[in-house]
């Protein structure tokens, strides 16, 4: 299953689209017996992009899916609760989810021009290869994530074009990546 709707953006679409929509997904795909959700999450769930004014982090701080949440609205909020809700399901329904936290994107742009932005063709490729690739356990420090014995398998991955600028750790999207090479898009340099 590939969830990507969402609502319109003020406090009720949040809450009816994202919201209660995203946990009738989640139970929808338990329910029929579906092996695997991706989600679209937000690259911003740890906080707004490094562009400057209202960042929390400085521009060559490179933004890792274990990174605390540092919501700056409810659209946000409502992305938080996609990776809960997700989580949860992975622990006790052995579904295996992947939270494709999504840059800036435009179906109107395939080369993009700043380390937030997702292509197109980036965008397809995410979301095929967080369906098909195999999912691991999730390892740690200790070994496996179990839950009543059962392996967890439940990833946050950041969803942006790889760029010269290296805003978010890529290292899982690029090892699922069966697309051919491509040269990073070239970012305005970060601001000294």
């Amino acid at each position: 299953v590939i969830h990507l709707a969402t609502g319109p953006p003020d406090w009720e679409g949040n809450l009816q689209g994202s919201i209660v929509g995203t946990y009738n997904v989640y139970e929808a795909a338990r329910l029929s017996g579906a092996r695997r959700i991706a989600t679209a999450s937000r690259a911003g769930v740890t906080g707004q992009p490094n562009d400057g004014e209202g960042s929390p982090y400085p521009d060559d701080f490179t933004k890792t899916t274990t990174m605390e949440y540092k919501p700056t609205d409810h659209y946000t909020v409502s992305k938080i609760f996609h990776e809960a809700t997700g989580y949860m399901y992975a622990q006790q329904h052995g579904l295996g989810i992947v939270c494709c936290r999504i840059g800036n994107f435009s179906r109107d742009r395939d080369a993009p021009s700043h380390p937030h932005h997702l292509g197109w063709r980036d965008c397809g490729e995410v979301f095929v290869q967080a369906i098909v690739h195999p999912l691991a356990p999730v390892e740690h420090e200790g070994g496996k994530t179990t839950h009543d014995g059962k392996e967890v398998r439940f990833y946050k991955v950041f969803a942006v074009s790889d760029s010269n600028w290296p805003m978010y750790d890529l290292e899982w999207v690029s090892r699922l990546s069966s697309a051919p090479a491509r040269a990073p898009a070239h970012a305005p340099a970060a601001a000294a």
